[in-house]
């Protein structure tokens, strides 16, 4: 029963606390101009810099992905030549059977 308590007490001090924060930036807008793209200047290098770094933020997670994949795909193909090569090499040096 008291673990109980203790979560329930937990969750109101949490509650409270994102009650506190969204109050502080609904009172001080000026905080939330933090975004460059939304409130910046448009032709301003540090604009261009910021969407520049974005998309590559974006961009970099798939791309690491992929080249696991292709990377993993390569080798496995690799692989199958291999064994095939061998079994191949291996079946014309036994002798014919009949």
């Amino acid at each position: 029963m008291f673990g109980v308590a203790t979560v329930s007490t937990r969750s109101a001090s949490t509650l409270l606390l994102l009650g506190v924060v969204f109050l502080l930036v609904a009172l001080v807008p000026s905080g939330a101009d933090a975004c460059a793209v939304c409130f910046g200047n448009g032709e301003d290098d540090w604009t261009s810099g910021f969407v520049a770094g974005t998309i590559l933020m974006l961009a970099l997670p798939p791309a690491i992905v992929a080249g696991a994949g292709f990377t993993i795909y390569r080798a496995i193909k690799k692989q199958e030549a291999v064994e095939a090569e061998a079994e191949a090499h291996s079946a014309a040096s036994r002798p014919a059977e009949g």
